[in-house]
């Protein structure tokens, strides 16, 4: 089964970095056997520049959980931070067939045209633990 896990705009360091973890450790294993996530390759997309130190951070977090855990996944970025581009990143993940796509959402109807070829060849899935906190 793959899946799209869509992390949407959370406020604050920690939020961010529990997010940040929980889809790491979808990644790492949580999701399926280790011995079939061993034969998969993941993707995690992220509007965040390659200027950015918060998702170069992220970036080498991934890196080392997919060594770490023996679970194959790439993270792709636009490299200025352009949306369109990141439209283009999640339809050419799309033509990939990776296992199982994560996303950051900087805005829904923005990349909605690269989120649909992805739902479209993968079950959508969303964690409510990534889902922005519900003001009280």
């Amino acid at each position: 089964m793959t899946h799209l896990l869509p992390i949407t705009h959370i406020s604050g360091l920690y939020n961010r970095f529990t997010a940040t973890c929980a889809a790491l450790a979808l990644v790492a294993g949580f999701t399926a056997p280790a011995s079939a996530l061993a034969q998969e390759c993941f993707v995690m997309v992220s509007h965040g520049s390659d200027s950015n130190v918060w998702w170069n951070t992220v970036k080498n977090g991934m890196r080392d959980a997919s060594e770490d855990f023996n679970v194959p996944v790439d993270y792709r970025n636009p490299p200025t931070g352009d949306i369109g581009d990141m439209v283009r990143i999640l339809e050419q993940a799309s033509a990939r067939n990776y296992a199982g796509v994560i996303t950051t959402v900087p805005n829904l109807e923005m990349i909605q045209k690269g989120l649909t070829g992805v739902k479209a060849k993968h079950t959508f899935r969303s964690s409510p633990s990534m889902a922005a906190p519900n003001p009280a």
